[in-house]
């Protein structure tokens, strides 16, 4: 009797020592679970934090190149115009002649604060309108005077803060693929069968003032529907990835920008 009272307080002993491990092991799991999830917390606050303080600088650096340049714009033009959504613009190196693009009216303007006749003018809008179905996003974008400035501008406050300079997505960049670097190079300002078809059309309206002379070209009727075809591939891709409507993308992008 008195053996198998101790084996019966043996095996109870067991018992709870087992269930007491249990015990604490899951304890233990539940707090080094508890544990991850706050460090991967507080890694993404860190991270959400760096991201919200980089987007700041990032707009405070645009909006002071942005109006630096648009005083050198307002030195020589009465009426200074700087890209929106809907309209592309772009001035010479020299602030004296201005190209525009506006994708809602659907017309060219070229304009010269100097030149010596039509003729001279006339060219130098042709000239123009061929670039815009060569020049692409990102060749825009690099020689964007506010871009660069702004970009000078975070490089130097990370430079002072950290050593080392941002990464220049334009500058720096990885090569891109066959098929990447055909995408790209298709989403110019202009296509090219619009350009062409600008200049076989009627002459473009030339107008004197006392500042300037001005080239208006009309664009095609078709030019909306030409920009969006450029887009519907990568339409057709992202509306089948959410299970959307592609002429609800569409709309939304002419809504956006006119297919800017």
């Amino acid at each position: 009797m008195y053996l198998k009272s101790k084996y019966l307080l043996r095996l109870s002993t067991i018992a709870c020592l087992t269930l007491s491990l249990n015990s604490l092991a899951k304890t233990s799991d539940e707090a080094e679970f508890e544990a991850f999830l706050k460090q991967r917390q507080s890694e993404f606050s860190q991270y959400e934090q760096q991201q919200k303080q980089e987007f700041e600088a990032f707009v405070s650096a645009w909006r002071d190149a942005e109006s630096a340049y648009l005083k050198q714009i307002t030195a020589k033009w009465q009426d200074p115009n700087l890209p929106s959504s809907k309209v592309w613009v772009k001035y010479s190196d020299d602030l004296n002649k201005r190209t525009s693009v506006n994708f809602e009216s659907g017309e060219v303007v070229v304009e010269l604060l100097s030149s010596k006749s039509d003729e001279q003018a006339v060219e130098y809008a042709k000239e123009q309108l061929n670039e815009l179905s060569q020049v692409t996003v990102d060749k825009t974008l690099a020689k964007d005077p506010i871009y660069i400035t702004a970009n000078n501008t975070l490089n130097s406050k990370s430079i002072i803060s950290t050593g080392k300079p941002l990464n220049n997505k334009v500058e720096q960049s990885k090569p891109l693929t066959a098929t990447q670097s055909k995408k790209v190079a298709e989403q110019t300002v202009l296509s090219t069968e619009i350009v062409q078809e600008v200049l076989a059309a009627k002459a473009p309206v030339i107008t004197k003032q006392k500042d300037r002379v001005t080239i208006s070209y009309k664009l095609p009727a078709n030019t909306l529907s030409n920009q969006a075809k450029r887009y519907l591939p990568e339409v057709k891709v992202q509306a089948a990835r959410y299970n959307l409507e592609p002429a609800l993308l569409l709309a939304i992008i002419h809504t956006e920008s006119s297919f800017n």
